[in-house]
């Protein structure tokens, strides 16, 4: 298994607000002793998103070159997500333009990942009709938006990842679409196809509540990627494996079972930021150390079989 990460750990520090340059990140990562990369493309507010502009391609080229110089390449890419599971509820469509703008940020994620050679990107599901959702209609909506887009990474090489969400309640009633992994499994699979799999967070099934390796056990061969990352149940806090409530050594065999053939790729950017910079390689290195000595275990476990 090898170490991974994504390039929002460097996004923002304490006393930095605007994300490193992605080059110089890639540059740092490689020097810690990082593998693999998620390309994080999933806000397109802040200042520098390097989707906007007429000049995206070339600054993506910038990404891969720095990538190939370096050794490391892509094994996931993060798309442009909506936020709290809902149009309506995301306060950015509200302003002109923003869903145009957002659209043309899917499109440009896709191709961005063929760029790159990013296998997989991955992708959140959406609510409907809204915070409290409906089961069918959610499956039904998501269909409606997601089918074109699940095509266009064919047609680019590239396969989609659904991601499990944070469950949550509200008046005793569930609150996010595939939340729970019945719903993700019986999403993936209604498309019948190989390059629609799983992405595995950690983090959200800890903050549900559910049983991690039960469910990996149950996603079985769907699972294509992971972001692992860990908290205390109250929030999605993004913090170190083995800083939370996460029982790890459960979750290494459950992989193990199931043949996971993908990277351990961390989603720590809520650690990381609150580091100033001029001693932010040292949080990361941290990050680092705790990614490895999961990978340790996993190949522990492996070579025992």
């Amino acid at each position: 298994m090898r170490t991974g990460t994504n390039t929002a750990i460097y996004f923002r520090a304490l006393d930095d607000s605007v994300s490193m340059n992605e080059t110089e990140i890639i540059r740092r990562l490689h020097d810690i002793g990082f593998e693999t990369l998620d390309f994080t493309v999933g806000d397109p507010f802040d200042p520098t998103y390097i989707l906007r502009g007429d000049d995206w391609q070339q600054r993506v080229d910038e990404v891969a070159n720095a990538a190939a110089k370096y050794g490391m390449c892509f094994s996931q890419i993060h798309l442009p997500f909506v936020r709290m599971g809902n149009p309506k509820l995301d306060p950015h469509y509200r302003e002109p333009g923003y869903a145009d703008f957002f659209e043309q940020s899917m499109h440009r994620a896709y191709i961005a990942a063929s760029m790159v050679g990013a296998p997989w990107a991955v992708a959140h599901t959406c609510n409907f009709p809204c915070n409290c959702y409906d089961r069918e209609e959610s499956f039904e909506k998501n269909h409606e938006y997601y089918d074109s887009y699940v095509e266009l990474g064919i047609q680019h090489g590239v396969g989609t990842a659904f991601e499990n969400m944070i469950q949550g309640t509200k008046d005793g009633n569930r609150v996010r679409y595939t939340g729970h992994y019945s719903e993700l499994i019986e999403f993936v699979d209604s498309f019948h196809d190989s390059m629609v799999k799983i992405c595995w967070d950690f983090g959200h099934a800890n903050e549900t509540g559910l049983d991690q390796p039960a469910a990996l056990r149950k996603v079985g061969k769907r699972l294509a990627c992971v972001h692992v990352n860990d908290n205390y149940r109250t929030d999605d806090h993004h913090t170190l494996p083995f800083s939370g409530t996460i029982d790890w050594l459960s979750i290494i065999p459950a992989l193990v079972d199931i043949g996971y053939e993908g990277d351990c790729s961390l989603e720590v950017g809520v650690f990381t930021r609150k580091a100033p910079r001029k001693i932010q390689d040292s949080f990361v290195r941290v990050a680092y150390e705790a990614c490895r000595y999961l990978c340790t275990l996993f190949d522990q476990e492996q070579a025992r079989r």
